[in-house]
């Protein structure tokens, strides 16, 4: 802990937002198409956990994801697979549930569109 607050106080006269920039930069210098892996830096395994066969990635598919068009990769199993097991279509139960850090959430000018909760909230 006392290194990684060392770490943070060495490197924090930039800002969480230019770091992220300086990393997404690095990351998409490099770009060989004819190389058979690829790998997903900012992925939930990083770097070389998320290391996979080109071909499971690419050509793109399009699908749909909550009623968002959105691009899947060219086999949408596999990587769910990969990340969470066989099972991925049934959730956990609450107990064993991913917990994720939330450092800034802004909706802008979304948030003055959103419905009321207490009108769309459902009863089970």
């Amino acid at each position: 802990m006392k290194f990684k607050i060392s770490l943070g106080k060495l490197l924090s006269f930039c800002s969480m937002d230019k770091w992220c920039s300086i990393w997404d930069k690095w990351n998409s210098m490099v770009s060989n198409e004819e190389s058979r892996y690829l790998s997903i830096p900012g992925g939930r395994k990083h770097y070389f956990g998320e290391l996979y066969r080109r071909e499971d990635f690419f050509p793109v598919s399009c699908g749909t994801f909550e009623g968002l068009d959105a691009p899947l990769p060219a086999n949408p199993d596999f990587y769910m697979r990969v990340l969470y097991g066989p099972d991925y279509m049934t959730p956990p139960p609450p107990e064993e549930r991913e917990k994720h850090a939330v450092l800034e959430f802004d909706l802008g000018e979304c948030a003055n569109g959103l419905p009321d909760m207490e009108e769309t909230e459902t009863t089970e």
